[in-house]
């Protein structure tokens, strides 16, 4: 009897809050159809429940959150043909019901499936199958370039991937070269340019990388993407700079640049690990990427307002690109051909790179974080690590910490911004450790540069050795 009152009691209060909504909500639009005075929603148990069902599946899709776990599959050959078979926990089995699955095919953890194919590797005992049913699933339809790819040897696969990276950097100097003419010809300050225009076009490479990645759901290539190409830009750019010439290091960078980079880098851990704008843990969303975006315009807005300010007290302001010299004008034509060819180069270029990175790292049996951390990070790296070599036999390294840093910011708040504002991405755990680790090793270059407000050929050969250190531990782990 106690448990009937509190359910009669229960469908009362949920029918009343429900007739109380309603009644709110479309109480006046009924009355003036009806050409009634009052008009009074009233709500039944039935109505009830499916309400309250409805209202809770409705939470459970605006709280969640992809998991993702570990499937085993095998390819089985019965009678001449040959099936693709996925490995399940049923009654018996050692497996059945085991706190290590995510659900009755799938482990939570890779590690547990590893060793599931490691026993089946073995082969000590007879195994057994038993069919119990036959499923043909629609296939999703790949894009003419990504069907090519995999059906690619993997020698071609790889000249793939050597063309994509350089679609991306020469449709990356396109579009810079076109855009900074024309603006150029709109009369705006070289120093805006070289802060703008030529900033954010050395981080378009690594934008075309995260947004393609992030559309087509490779949210691991997406970010460790830019978390790659971040520690390798810090570490072996600079580190391999200072092996070869001393790199004196501005105050502002000590002072400014530095801490701004440590703040971003803290920003995306904590974005992608408490959820702080989507308020979903372990997603970088679309709300996510917009206060990404939105300190990106402020950095900006900062950075051109100092400039400015400096400039207009006659102190010497060095911006890449950002002098009359540096930046080259073409007629009108010639530049809109570069920012349209460039701006298609970028995009497939991107497309191929993602397409080819996730090919080899499927023949390799490496996962999309460590392709991401090295083989495309490194990829679209490669121009500042050339140019910084060159400049080191020149002696011209002032700058070249500064414009890491920068490229640091630029990559966390415009290409993580932009790539998760277009499509959430997923962080998974792999990732959160990439940015305590890029955090730790921004700080140890901050030491470095405070000590002696230089980076020597010690520090360079440390800071590389860094770097291989970690290289290791993500190949291993």
């Amino acid at each position: 009897s106690a448990s009937a009152y509190l359910r009669a009691k229960e469908d009362y209060l949920m029918g009343i809050n429900f007739s109380r909504l309603l009644t709110l909500k479309y109480g006046n639009s009924i009355s003036n159809y009806l050409g009634n005075k009052y008009t009074v929603v009233s709500v039944g148990r039935v109505m009830t429940c499916v309400l309250g069902m409805v209202v809770r599946r409705e939470r459970e899709i605006r709280e969640f959150v992809k998991t993702p776990f570990y499937r085993v599959i095998e390819s089985v050959n019965v009678d001449g043909h040959t099936f693709t078979g996925e490995w399940r926990a049923v009654k018996g089995s050692a497996y059945f019901e085991s706190p290590k699955l995510y659900k009755e095919n799938g482990f939570k953890e890779k590690e547990e499936a590893k060793k599931l194919i490691a026993v089946l590797e073995e082969g000590t005992s007879p195994l057994t199958c038993r069919i119990v049913s036959i499923e043909k699933k629609k296939e999703k339809k790949e894009k003419n370039m990504e069907k090519l790819i995999n059906d690619a040897p993997f020698v071609l696969v790889l000249v793939f991937l050597v063309i994509g990276f350089t679609l991306l950097i020469k449709g990356a100097d396109l579009f810079v070269e076109g855009s900074s003419s024309v603006a150029k010809r709109l009369h705006v300050p070289s120093i805006i340019i070289g802060l703008t225009i030529v900033a954010m076009g050395t981080s378009l490479p690594e934008t075309a990388v995260s947004v393609s990645a992030s559309l087509v759901g490779n949210n691991e290539l997406a970010v460790s993407n830019v978390v790659g190409s971040n520690i390798f830009n810090l570490m072996v750019v600079i580190g391999v700079c200072a092996m070869l010439a001393t790199v004196n290091v501005a105050k502002e960078t000590i002072t400014r640049d530095i801490p701004l980079s440590l703040i971003c880098a803290g920003l995306l851990m904590l974005f992608g690990s408490v959820g702080i704008g989507d308020k979903s843990d372990l997603t970088l969303g679309r709300f996510d990427g917009v206060i990404l975006i939105g300190f990106f315009a402020g950095y900006l807005f900062y950075m051109v307002k100092i400039a400015l300010k400096a400039s207009r007290e006659g102190k010497s302001v060095e911006i890449e690109g950002g002098s009359d010299e540096d930046i080259k004008i073409v007629s009108v034509p010639v530049s809109i051909i570069f920012i349209v060819g460039g701006a298609i180069a970028i995009a497939f270029g991107g497309d191929v790179t993602v397409d080819a990175a996730s090919r080899i790292a499927s023949d390799l049996g490496m996962s999309q974080t460590l392709i991401g951390l090295t083989i495309v990070s490194i990829g679209t790296s490669l121009p500042e690590l050339v140019t910084s070599i060159v400049a080191a036999r020149k002696n011209e390294v002032d700058m070249a910490l500064g414009n890491a840093i920068g490229s640091n910011i630029f990559n966390i708040l415009m290409v993580l911004g932009v790539a998760s504002a277009i499509s959430p991405i997923s962080i998974i755990k792999e990732n959160i450790i990439d940015m305590c680790v890029l955090i730790v090793f921004t700080v140890c270059v901050w030491i470095f540069a405070g000590t002696k407000k230089k980076i020597g050929k010690i520090e360079g050969f440390c800071m590389v050795a860094f770097y291989l250190a970690y290289a290791v531990y993500i190949i291993i782990r």
